[in-house]
């Protein structure tokens, strides 16, 4: 799938605000002096004498006294036909706050605020509010520009004074811009109207919605909202909602924060567009809930969009974003989702994080295919936490929810993977039909957290779900377990990291502990396919060595995984924090495969080694019951590794603690385990004892006790500090002693 990366949304933007630039270009210039609605002086007039010259024209406001200036139109106004600019920030008082209002309470029904056909058209500083239909309509030409409006909102850009239909409503119409491109130029204000931007039509391509408020009050701290969606795009390509030089806030709206689809109603396909830099759902500061009352990024019957970089997606009461029927080939990346903008807190969408659904639509029958959720790249991967549902959920319905990818994501935990902000149902959700999804992949950058939800951290359901991937992530302190597979047959779950979960690790069938069954005939979630039997683990020379048995169907190559975990499940068995590899076994005809291997990862001691099968069908088992680690013991001839009499050499006095390195001595490897000693004290001019420990740690215990002027040997078992060393120290009071050390032998 295309995959558009943040540098290539820049330089979209870039070329189009190029484009743009030279539209704010002034000719003669037509006075609105009064505000009647017809006549000299008037802003019909001025509209009807700059068409007649065509351009590039302006539009200045100079109305007497104190105000307010309030034009009423009692009909449609003149579109305006040529390059004109309509500058409210001309009218004195502008700057105090009393700005040209356009008001439609006397135009009657049908009627628009201001329709512009003609090109690179330029509407600057206007209240327009309470028309029937449209604020502003841009049709034809294209590459107009509006700043600094309020569209929709009364003077103060502090209460609603809507429109009937859409704040701005962009038809058939290319490369305009709605907001500012650099600091010097101020937002708008939409609010208030039926939907605050809309996008219609098959030409309707290119066009920027950057910068605005667009659905809060002029401030960015209150929700006046729209009746519908905040940007609803129905049409054309390559159109980009962002924020540029100033913050673009879509809050507060009835409907979806930002709706794109292209189904019935449009004259044409939606795609590629690109939604970067947004607060969808949040005041500006992106710290206090002004949610839609929809999801707050919705997407249906549309290819190629792409949601990120740098969206704060949080507070709607729907999901943070949904994917319907026909939603295929779309990037959602690099996003907060259910956050706060710094992801140190939750501000939870009230649905999922994020949500893809092949439900049937308007009687299309279409699937949410080819989806990309989260990336690889730098900062391609999702916050997606503190949602009041699962953070993604995959749902095929009646359609298809095929080949769509989560990765690189962090699911259930704060920005710095420190503590949990859980998503109120499971971390990820597999359900009704999803199929041939991947969760994770290959490399660490694949890798999905999945941390710290409320259920379970992966979550599959429903029979027909199959032939999912869960592969290589990191899955942790999630509430219930790691993974369960209720139903649904072919989901392999490999090289994960899976550890601290409440119950098992892995789960089929949700019934807690699948024992094994003869020759493995049985039915259910991935067949309950049965786990290998671990008899023997074991640790040398750096390796985990492994031994076992797998029960299952006859004359099959199965492909086992091994873990190691610091702990195991009260039921005996265990997670896999530590993936340590992977063999194949083949079973005979009685269904038996004994395996033997050895991986390149050391294991501790104390800690359990697991192991799961998967079939050639890519039905993955439970984690096996936990082997714990048996140490191996090698011999050595006795070979002296500490002697304080050495040339040059003194004895230890009364407290003294003295390190000596063994490591990689007399046959040793260079960090053993433990080492097996004889201590022997000699010389000693007082009695004492000598206490033989880790280097780096204080004696606790006497590993020998020792009198004046004679010899005394103690045997002993001591594990060596991290470098392959101990320390030796003389208790006190305790006069002098020289110290000798032979080492017999060592674990591993």
């Amino acid at each position: 799938m295309t995959r558009r990366t943040a540098s290539g949304v820049r330089l979209l933007e870039a070329v189009i605000l190029l484009l743009l630039s030279a539209a704010i270009v002034r000719g003669a210039t037509f006075l609105v002096t009064n505000t009647n609605d017809s006549g000299p002086g008037s802003l019909r007039q001025a509209i009807l004498e700059a068409n007649f010259l065509g351009g590039p024209d302006s539009i200045a406001f100079q109305i007497p006294g104190p105000g307010p200036y309030v034009i009423a139109p009692l009909s449609q106004l003149p579109s305006t036909s040529g390059p004109t600019i309509v500058d409210g920030q001309t009218q004195p008082g502008y700057s105090s706050g009393n700005r040209v209002q356009l008001s439609g309470a006397s135009a009657g029904p049908g009627v628009d605020g201001l329709v512009i056909t003609g090109p690179t058209c330029v509407v600057i500083g206007l209240v327009i509010r309470g028309f029937q239909r449209n604020g502003v309509v841009l049709q034809g030409g294209g590459g107009s520009i509006l700043l600094d409006n309020r569209i929709g909102t009364d003077l103060a850009g502090l209460a609603a004074a809507g429109n009937g239909g859409s704040g701005v409503f962009i038809q058939d119409s290319p490369n305009n811009r709605i907001g500012p491109s650099s600091a010097g130029e101020l937002r708008n204000v939409i609010s208030g109207n039926r939907e605050g931007i809309a996008i219609f039509g098959t030409t309707s391509d290119s066009n920027l919605v950057v910068g605005n408020f667009i659905g809060p009050n002029v401030d960015g701290t209150a929700a006046l909202g729209n009746v519908s969606h905040g940007v609803m795009v129905y049409g054309g390509s390559g159109n980009v909602i962002s924020s540029t030089s100033s913050t673009q806030v879509i809050s507060g709206n009835d409907g979806d924060g930002i709706f794109i689809s292209g189904l019935s109603g449009s004259t044409g396909s939606t795609g590629s567009t690109f939604v970067a830099g947004n607060r969808i759902g949040t005041d500006v500061t992106g710290t206090v809930d002004l949610g839609n009352g929809g999801s707050g990024v919705f997407i249906r019957e549309s290819s190629f969009n792409q949601v990120g970089l740098g969206n704060l997606i949080s507070g709607n009461d729907g999901d943070g974003v949904l994917l319907l029927s026909g939603a295929t080939n779309n990037a959602v990346g690099g996003n907060f989702i259910g956050t706060n903008a710094s992801g140190t807190a939750a501000l939870g969408n009230s649905g999922d994080g994020v949500s893809l659904y092949g439900v049937p639509l308007f009687g299309v029958f279409t699937g949410v295919d080819g989806n990309r959720i989260g990336g690889i790249g730098s900062g391609e991967g999702n916050l997606i936490s503190g949602n009041g549902k699962s953070g993604v959920r995959i749902r095929g319905g009646v359609n298809r929810a095929s080949g769509n990818l989560v990765l690189g994501n962090r699911i259930g935990s704060n920005h710095a993977e420190t503590t949990a902000l859980p998503n109120l149902e499971h971390g990820i959700w597999i359900d009704a039909g999803a199929t041939d999804n991947v969760v994770g992949g290959a490399t660490a950058a694949h890798s999905n957290v999945v941390f710290g939800n409320f259920l379970h951290g992966v979550f599959l359901t429903h029979a027909s779900t199959t032939g999912n991937s869960i592969l290589g992530n990191r899955i942790g302190a999630n509430v219930l377990t790691g993974v369960t597979v209720q139903a649904g047959t072919r989901n392999r779950i490999l090289a994960n990291s899976v550890f601290s979960n409440r119950l098992l690790g892995i789960d089929l069938a949700g019934d807690l502990v699948t024992p094994n069954d003869p020759l493995d005939s049985d039915t259910g979630a991935n067949l309950l396919q049965n786990s290998p039997v671990i008899t023997r683990a074991t640790g040398t020379g750096g390796q985990t060595q492994v031994q076992g048995i797998l029960h299952s169907a006859p004359q099959t190559t199965f492909h086992l995984e091994f873990f190691s975990s610091p702990d195991c499940d009260a039921s005996g068995h265990g997670e896999g924090r530590v993936f340590l590899g992977s063999l194949s076994a083949t079973t005979d005809a009685a269904g038996n495969a004994a395996f033997a291997g050895a991986f390149s990862t050391a294991t501790p001691l104390g800690h359990f080694v697991t192991s799961t099968a998967t079939d050639p069908d890519r039905n993955t088992s439970e984690f096996s019951a936990c082997a714990g680690l048996s140490a191996s013991y090698y011999t050595l001839a006795p070979c002296r590794v500490v002697d304080t009499r050495s040339p040059g050499g003194s004895p230890l006095t009364a407290g003294e603690s003295r390190v000596f390195a063994v490591g990689g001595s007399c046959g040793l490897p260079p960090a053993p385990r433990a080492i097996a000693i004889n201590v022997t004290a000699v010389d000693a001019t007082a009695p004492g004892h000598l206490s033989v420990v880790p280097a780096g740690t204080s004696p606790t215990v006497s590993t020998l006790n020792y009198r004046a002027t004679q010899p005394r040997a103690n045997n002993a078992i001591v594990t060596l500090g991290p470098s392959g060393d101990l320390t030796v120290s003389c208790s006190q009071p305790g006069g002098t002693v020289h110290v000798l050390i032979n080492v017999v032998g060592y674990f591993e």
